[in-house]
């Protein structure tokens, strides 16, 4: 049997104090998208990259606003 804080649900973790928290997992995939999205050598014009990066982000504090960070 595993701890309560080694247990992860649709992203987050409970901490040992019960709060939320998001997943160690969870925090590495959005900065591989933030990494993909902002690539040096990726061909897209500034306007472009930053609305995509607005738009990931915003989706991911939203998801995550109640997550302890």
């Amino acid at each position: 049997m595993a701890r309560v804080e080694e247990r992860k649900f649709l992203s987050y973790q409970l901490l040992s104090d019960g709060r939320l928290g998001i997943a160690p997992k969870s925090l590495e995939r959005a900065t591989d998208r933030i990494r993909s999205i902002t690539r040096r050598n990726r061909g897209v014009g500034l306007e472009r990259m930053v609305g995509e990066l607005n738009s990931s982000l915003s989706g991911w504090v939203t998801y995550f606003r109640h997550a302890a960070m």
